[in-house]
């Protein structure tokens, strides 16, 4: 299966060259083609995410309909599956090619550039607005509270891309962006989707139910890392409609102090890209470059303290019961 997606993945790269328009440049040795650099930034990672997804459904179709060379049984698998990609591969980038001759003679002159004049900038437009953004957060967290990765399914493939090139900006050429991957990534995942840190100190320090105490154990060294799944899951938090409450609100919360504190300039743009795995407080001063990025994360501890001692607490009774009946 991993050989069959770096086939995939290797014909997705050649047909996103294809589609890039080729420029002339003038050397000591004459004219030299050659592709733009400009056009691997990432105002053309939509484009490049775009093209994966149509080359993988159209090769997941092509070969499910078995139009492909077929081999006999005794020939290896290594060398059965690059014959097997052949004909698909063969006839994705032909049809490649065919698009970027029909864009030549359309005003955008090359697909890229249609891709982000008609879709990505709409789309940008309102990933980058708080209405956009808050969207992201309430859609994820929903996701998550239903056991599905939220982050992956939203986050990742629809956002990512608008927020990398709006950071590119920002550093580039001076723009004042405020929703940025970092914004999100290190201001918002607090421990995790869900702002969940709070929910391990408490359960660390504080809770007096067994099962609380016992996750505050599992989850603190992952929750510093901003992995939460052993509190989501072990708490639980999915499917929970207790916590599921604080689950949204906390990180709509964060976000919105963060996007109001930096449009009013009282916290720096997010121009600075940290590894999610950044531990709290750390993250956020080095997002911004200033400690002010640190002050919009502790507003998640605020909102998750009442619900999880609810929640301790109704543990804790229901364990004296359980240990009371046994006695």
């Amino acid at each position: 299966m991993n050989a069959t997606y770096n086939i995939v993945a290797v014909i997705a790269l050649s047909c996103f060259f294809i589609t890039n328009i080729i420029g002339s440049f003038d050397t000591a040795d004459g004219v030299v083609e050659a592709w733009v650099a400009s056009n691997f930034s990432a105002e053309y990672l939509f484009t490049a995410l775009l093209i994966a997804l149509i080359v993988g459904e159209i090769y997941r179709v092509l070969v499910q309909k078995n139009i492909t060379i077929k081999l006999p049984a005794s020939v290896p698998p290594a060398i059965s599956r690059q014959f097997t990609a052949l004909i698909p591969g063969i006839l994705i980038i032909v049809m490649f090619l065919v698009i970027r001759g029909l864009f030549s003679l359309t005003v955008w002159e090359s697909f890229p550039a249609f891709v982000a004049a008609i879709i990505a900038a709409p789309l940008r437009g309102m990933d980058s607005s708080y209405i956009g953004t808050l969207l992201c957060t309430v859609f994820e967290q929903a996701l998550w509270a239903v056991g599905l990765h939220g982050s992956s399914i939203i986050v990742y493939p629809i956002f990512e891309p608008i927020w990398l090139l709006n950071m590119q900006e920002n550093l580039a050429s001076a723009a004042s962006h405020i929703v940025t991957m970092p914004f999100y990534e290190s201001g918002v995942w607090i421990g995790g989707s869900g702002c969940t840190l709070p929910v391990v100190v408490y359960m660390l320090l504080f809770a007096k139910s067994k099962l609380l105490k016992q996750v505050g154990k599992i989850g603190i060294g992952p929750g510093i890392f901003n992995i939460n799944e052993p509190v989501t899951f072990g708490l639980p938090i999915v499917l929970n409609p207790v916590l599921l409450v604080p689950f949204l609100l906390s990180p709509v919360a964060v976000m919105t102090v963060q996007y109001i504190g930096t449009a009013i300039g009282l916290f720096p743009l997010c121009n600075y890209m940290v590894p999610w795995t950044t531990p709290f407080f750390i993250s956020g001063f080095l997002m911004t470059g200033s400690v002010m990025g640190v002050v919009a994360q502790i507003v998640s501890f605020v909102i998750w303290l009442p619900f999880i001692r609810a929640w301790d607490k109704k543990n804790y009774e229901q364990e004296q019961l359980l240990e009371q009946a046994k006695a």
